[in-house]
Parts: structure tokens; sequence; C-alpha cells
């Protein structure tokens, strides 16, 4: 009788086991479901971004004459709360983006201006509109980012 009651404790054990493996299983794989389309909607926002910042560096270039345009932006993306920023190195410049806390690192999800300039500022969803300012240094243009609010 009491070798019953144990194999009985035993498989229910096992049976728990299975039960949240599978769970958290579930889970991951909706999580999974539901950045796909977050992390779209981060690329097409960057693209957006960066056509209306690749329209100020040439208008600048050619006019030789400082432009500021406002863009209007979503408050998050999805629950997720984004941040976007223009960063250059020596070759190139790129406006960048990602989830969470702004950071330093890259984030992966870039798109590369077609020309050289020197690009800096960022801008943290729910700050208002977007800014983005462009005027000729010398001969390289700038260009900076950032928030209209808060």
């Amino acid at each position: 009788m009491v070798s019953i009651s144990a194999s009985y404790i035993y498989t229910f054990a096992a049976i728990t086991a299975v039960t949240t493996l599978l769970m958290f299983s579930f889970v991951a794989y909706a999580n999974t479901l539901r950045v796909i389309p977050e992390m779209s909607k981060l690329k097409k926002l960057l693209r957006y971004v960066a056509s209306k910042a690749t329209e100020l560096l040439t208008l600048s270039s050619s006019t030789n004459v400082t432009l500021e345009i406002y863009l209007e932006m979503p408050v998050t993306i999805g629950n997720r709360e984004y941040w976007v920023q223009l960063r250059n190195d020596s070759s190139n410049a790129w406006v960048e983006g990602g989830f969470g806390k702004l950071s330093n690192v890259s984030s992966g999800s870039r798109v590369y201006f077609p020309q050289k300039a020197h690009a800096s500022g960022h801008y943290i969803g729910g700050n208002g509109a977007l800014i983005i300012r462009c005027w000729m240094n010398n001969t390289l243009p700038s260009i900076i980012l950032n928030g209209s609010g808060g």
C-alpha cells in the first residue's frame, strides 16, 4: 500500500514538472510572437526618421541653410518604451534605435545615411515631437536630434 501511494506522488510530481515546463515554453513563444511586430514597427520608424534626416542633409548641403523639422512620434511601440539616436564615426552616419533604456552600445537596428555627416543627439519615446536640425559646418553637414518635451 505504501509503494502505491509513493508512486502516485512521484507521478504527480513528474506531471507537475512537465506541465510547468510546457507553460513556460508557451509563455516564451507568445512573447516571441509579440516582439516580432514591435521590432518591425521600430525598424519602420527608423527608416522614416532616416529618410527625413536625409532630406534635410541634402537640402542643407545644396543650399547652405539651417533647417529644422518636427516629426510626431508614437509614445510607445506596443507596450514598450523605445529610443532613437543619431551617431557617426569617421566614415558613416546613421540613426539607430532600441527598446528600454538608452544605450551607448550598438543596438543592431541601424539605418545608414547615404552621405557623411556629423550626427548626434537622441530621442526617448513619449517626449513630445522629435526635432531634427541640420546645418552646414564648413564642408561637413551637421545634424542633431532631440525631443520637444521633457
